[in-house]
């Protein structure tokens, strides 16, 4: 009998495969949902938004970092939907991207700026990355792992 899982996602506690409630039946952890379509991320989008809406004025007058709610940005579905089919992403358009990104910014422009460079990160190694770094990058990215801003100029 093969120890190997029947899905890749399924190596992976943190995310539902492909029709899979977000939640296991005797899980008390919430997994990260597959966002599938344009109108599901949307939706995810607007949720989220209403989440940090109440909350956005107060962090930015006294400077402080949101980080529960980047936290929660990566239970949402949302930080995937630009990864490429082959990697079990939904490849999703720019169009919906940048909907995604506006519905957040009208509840909060520093949480939508946030991920700028993810999706830049998520795009570069989709189309650079090594096999290897595809399996392993873009998977963690569809159980909710943030790239992190890090840019660094030619020459530098």
């Amino acid at each position: 009998m093969s120890t190997q899982p029947k899905s890749p996602s399924l190596a992976n506690p943190g995310i539902a495969a492909p029709g899979q409630s977000p939640t296991e039946d005797n899980d008390t952890e919430p997994r990260t949902p597959r966002l599938r379509s344009e109108t599901e991320a949307i939706t995810a989008a607007r949720r989220y938004a209403d989440s940090i809406i109440d909350a956005a004025a107060e962090r930015d007058r006294v400077g402080a970092a949101p980080r529960a709610e980047l936290e929660r940005l990566g239970r949402t579905g949302l930080l995937g939907i630009t990864v490429p089919r082959c990697s079990g992403g939904p490849a999703l358009a720019p169009t919906a991207l940048a909907e995604v990104v506006r519905t957040i910014a009208a509840a909060d422009p520093a949480i939508a700026q946030t991920p700028q460079a993810h999706y830049l990160f998520v795009d570069a190694l989709a189309m650079l990355g090594t096999n290897a770094q595809k399996r392993r990058l873009l998977h963690d990215v569809m159980a909710g792992a943030r790239i992190g801003n890090a840019l660094a100029e030619r020459g530098t």
